[in-house]
């Protein structure tokens, strides 16, 4: 009797610890299937950012060629040193702008940081996580080498603009102070020949002036022969006798005579001869 209850008891103990090994290991189990869909989550979730990541970066690295299109046409333009003053300025404009577009990209890059978008900033990153950190570090330090490039080459053309700017400069102060001089010589000029036609105007009005002058001697002469012609023919006409009162029509004023003295106005006038024969 006491040998069956022993056994039972044995059997008990043994249904017991099956019993318990088997809730442990469906425990196990259980706990295993969770962790391991918790680690596929995981990886799932860390591959996601790192192929948006790697998305922004791509993006990054397709805005920064576009920019270096830009700066290859200024840099194709820069040995034309004859473009005027509007082209000049444009490939500034666009040096400078290109410029602060990359920065600007610099600074989306500096946004990124692989780790803490892949792990989090709590969780320990796994080999998985560690890799997936390494290929987006990998493109990311591609595409700022990339960019830094730009920049060298955005500093050459800089460098160039600015002594292409310096020598404009110069030359629009050389050709400022030849156009000055090229004004105050034309208004030299203007007022020289001004006074050159002034001088030929006085020299003309002079000339009119002495002829006019000239003229009125000679028609004055004329008048006094004129004038004279008369009085010698009055005089003739008067010798015949001593006292004579003769009406003539003239329009001679006064004429004076060595021996005689007639008054003449227009309509009748009458000549007083008081003749006194030469002595």
């Amino acid at each position: 009797m006491i040998s069956d209850n022993h056994q039972n008891k044995h059997t008990i103990w043994i249904y017991g610890l099956g019993a318990l090994a088997a809730v442990l290991a469906s425990s196990g189990l259980v706990y295993y299937v969770l962790e391991d869909d918790k680690r596929v989550k995981r990886r799932k979730a860390a591959r996601q950012v790192e192929q948006s990541t790697l998305r922004l970066l791509t993006g990054i690295k397709k805005e920064a060629s576009r920019i270096e299109e830009d700066i290859s046409t200024v840099e194709s333009e820069l040995d034309n040193k004859e473009c005027d003053d509007k082209a000049f300025k444009l490939r500034e404009y666009t040096i400078d702008h290109s410029n602060e577009l990359l920065i600007r990209s610099m600074e989306k890059l500096d946004a990124i940081r692989p780790l803490t978008l892949i792990a989090g900033d709590t969780n320990e990153p796994t080999v998985y996580e560690r890799q997936l950190v390494t290929n987006v570090k990998s493109n990311k330090r591609k595409v700022i080498e990339y960019i830094e490039g730009l920049f060298r080459r955005i500093d050459i053309a800089k460098e160039v603009l600015k002594k292409d700017s310096e020598i404009r400069a110069k030359l629009a102060q050389e050709n400022a102070r030849i156009q000055k001089e090229a004004q105050k010589e034309a208004q030299k000029k203007a007022a020289e020949e001004a006074q050159k036609k002034a001088i030929e105007e006085a020299q003309e009005k002079g000339a009119e002036e002495a002829q006019k002058k000239n003229d009125e001697e000679a028609q004055k002469k004329m008048d006094e022969e004129a004038q004279k012609q008369v009085v010698e023919e009055i005089n003739q006409s008067v010798e015949s006798s001593d006292n004579v009162n003769t009406t003539i029509e003239s329009d001679v004023t006064l004429v004076n005579n060595d021996d005689e003295v007639v008054m003449i106005e227009k309509g009748e006038t009458t000549v007083n001869n008081d003749l006194d024969r030469k002595k």
